[in-house]
């Protein structure tokens, strides 16, 4: 039986750090020779290439999605190619037209998952946590807000309102921040979210007191 691989391309700080934080797991990231892949038995159902395409660019923006929150600077990986080995290790590629592949160092994160175990000795902390996103729906919705560079107020303001759906209460009830931070974001955020409201002082007063 074959495996199927997709080969990625990126900066080199970038490649190292996908290479670090999903080095196994049902789709993984791997390098020799300096030629990056995504490979795993995620891909084994799959009998065409542009099945396997479908799943590598969404398992891209998830990577992507759990990194961003991890390491800030973090750029999305290149889709090059879709490879094929079968069992006589004949290769066959297949080429698909993908999007987009400043000096940055590197600080890797360390995060505390509420209300899950402390993670498997062969687990990173990427996996882990994009595992959880996989099960919850609110968190995989999360990871990909996060995601989005352009981190307008109500971007923000609707990933701490899904947050604290999630939650059943306020971010500053779990300990995420303080109360005034809170009221200080939304004081910034509320203008922004609802500019109708600019010129109606008593109207934003309104909703302050019903989100706090």
């Amino acid at each position: 039986m074959g495996n199927w691989y997709v080969s990625v391309t990126g900066k080199q700080f970038d490649l190292e750090e996908y290479l670090h934080w999903f080095p196994h797991g049902n789709i993984y990231v791997s390098c020799c020779n300096n030629h990056y892949k995504l490979r795993g038995k995620g891909f084994s159902k799959f009998e065409s290439a542009s099945q396997v395409f479908k799943l590598a660019k969404q398992i891209v923006d998830e990577f992507y999605a759990v990194l961003s929150i991890l390491v800030p600077s973090i750029k999305k990986l290149k889709i090059d190619k879709i490879g094929y080995k079968n069992e006589y290790g004949e290769v066959k590629e297949y080429a698909f037209a993908s999007g987009k592949a400043v000096g940055r160092s590197k600080s890797r994160a360390n995060i505390t998952i509420v209300g899950q175990p402390k993670n498997e000795l062969n687990k990173t902390q990427a996996q882990t946590l994009y595992e959880v996103s996989q099960l919850e729906p609110r968190l995989k919705l999360l990871t990909l807000l996060w995601a989005n560079e352009n981190r307008t107020w109500p971007l923000l303001y609707r990933i701490i309102e899904e947050i604290e759906e999630y939650l059943g209460h306020l971010v500053s009830k779990e300990g995420l921040c303080s109360l005034i931070q809170r009221r200080r974001f939304t004081g910034s955020a509320i203008p922004q979210k609802f500019p109708e409201l600019n010129q109606d002082t008593q109207a934003v007063s309104s909703i302050h007191q019903r989100i706090q």
